[in-house]
């Protein structure tokens, strides 16, 4: 597999629209409440999603509603990988994870 895309996100976001009723003017308002997405994506060997994709994702996210969560459970090794400050990696994000005894 490959990690989690700008594409994959809008794929999934315009079939969840297609469901949407008239009294449901967001995603958020219909159910689909927030996305999670991990980083590194520890499933997929620790590659990461493009970085352009993550900023996009969570600009998607606002347009829609829609809270963006980051698991970052081994995020050490995401800056190291993005070249990143911590705070700088969470700054896309609604909310963030971050744990102190992996990565």
């Amino acid at each position: 597999g490959s990690p989690m895309s700008l594409q994959d996100v809008e794929t999934v976001f315009s079939k969840e629209k297609a469901k949407l009723d008239d009294t449901s003017h967001s995603l958020g308002e219909s159910g689909l409440s927030s996305l999670i997405i991990e980083l590194p994506h520890r499933e997929l060997g620790g590659s990461l999603t493009p970085w352009m994709d993550v900023i996009s994702i969570g600009e998607l996210c606002k347009k829609n509603g829609v809270k963006y969560h980051c698991d970052g459970a081994r995020i050490f090794e995401a800056s190291a990988g993005y070249g990143k400050s911590l705070s700088e990696l969470a700054d896309p994000f609604d909310s963030f994870y971050i744990s102190f005894y992996k990565g």
